[in-house]
Parts: structure tokens; C-alpha cells; sequence
């Protein structure tokens, strides 16, 4: 009986161990993104994830939305944040507490013919999966402060003669409540 419960034990402590090591936890991210492409018809990388199973606190690093196009959506250096509750992260509502990000780099751009941006046509990808309830909207984020640095925004619409209409370079960003509620979305920029 003793061996037994030592035996549990050690196989808890073992697991415990495996599953805080960056590369598993690296691993989960893969298949959970191979999952969400599959599902979706999205493509999403990750190159590295680390989650503290103490803390809550999660590290993302090479973080790489593709658009329709095939062209970067959004490239993400580092990502930190904390992960506010699993059980909504698990049903798709993402509730992050702060979330720092370093060396974004965003394109937002509207493709000759059509109307919709590419951020547009990604969150309908991640909304046309899902049943409707009209008493909340299918794709759900929010975060309680976005920090950005050393991050690009551009703003493209290749249906103008002049097709760049936005270029930031270095662009700092600090903003609370964030949040995206379906095509909605809102944020108070501080500076």
C-alpha cells in the first residue's frame, strides 16, 4: 500500500516536472494550433511557449498570424501575460490580466476589390465555427493593460492609388481595457 502511494506520488512529481519544461509545453502549443488551423482554416505559429504552473504567468515568443493572402497578418517577438481563467480560455472567451508585447509587427490591409481588412476576413474565420448566441459575440479578448514596444502598425489599402496610409515605426503603446467582442474593437489609450 505504501509502495503504491510512494509510486503515485513519484509519478505526479515526475509529471508535474515534464509538463513545466518549456519544450512539452511548446509541444501542447503546436498541437493546439495545428488544431485551431485545421478547425479554422487559419494559420497560427508559435515558436516557443512557457507557462508558470505557479504563477499563471504565460511567455509566448514567435508568434505568427498569416492572412488569407498568405501575407503577415501579425508578428509577435514576446508576448507576456496571465491567463485570468482557463475554463473561459477552454470555451474560447481569452481573458488575459496585463499583456506585454514587444517588437509587433502589424499589417492591417484591405486587398484590391475587396472591402473587408485581412483582420476582418481572421476574426469571421474564428466566428463562422462557432453556434451563435445573441446574447454573447462568438470571438471574445480582452486584457486589463496592453503594453506595446518597438512595435510597426501599418495601415494598407491597395484599393487607393496611394496604398499605404499608415506607417508607424517604433511605435510605444499603453492602453486599458482592451477588448475585442467579435469585429468590435475598443481600447483607452493612455499614451
Amino acid at each position: 500500500m505504501v509502495r503504491t502511494l510512494l509510486a503515485l506520488l513519484l509519478i505526479g512529481v515526475l509529471g508535474t516536472i515534464i509538463l513545466s519544461l518549456p519544450i512539452v509545453q511548446t509541444r501542447f502549443a503546436e498541437y493546439a494550433t495545428n488544431k485551431i488551423n485545421t478547425k479554422y482554416g487559419t494559420s497560427i505559429n508559435i515558436d516557443r511557449l512557457k507557462v508558470s504552473l505557479i504563477s499563471g504567468k504565460t511567455y509566448l515568443r514567435g508568434v505568427y498570424v498569416e492572412d488569407y493572402q498568405k501575407d503577415t497578418l501579425f508578428y509577435v517577438n514576446d508576448l507576456n501575460t496571465s491567463i485570468l481563467s482557463v475554463k473561459n480560455l477552454l470555451n474560447g472567451k481569452l481573458e488575459f490580466g496585463a499583456i506585454s508585447i514587444k517588437e509587433l509587427n502589424f499589417k492591417l490591409k484591405t486587398y484590391k476589390g475587396n472591402k473587408e481588412t485581412n483582420l476582418d476576413v481572421f476574426i469571421k474565420k474564428l466566428d463562422s465555427k462557432k453556434p451563435k448566441d445573441p446574447d454573447s459575440p462568438a470571438f471574445f479578448l480582452s486584457s486589463s493593460n496592453v503594453s506595446i514596444e518597438n512595435s510597426v502598425f501599418k495601415l494598407i489599402d491597395e484599393n487607393f492609388e496611394k496604398e499605404k496610409i499608415l506607417d508607424f515605426q517604433s511605435l510605444h503603446i499603453n492602453s486599458s481595457n482592451f477588448k475585442i467582442l467579435g469585429p468590435q474593437v475598443s481600447t483607452a489609450i493612455q499614451n
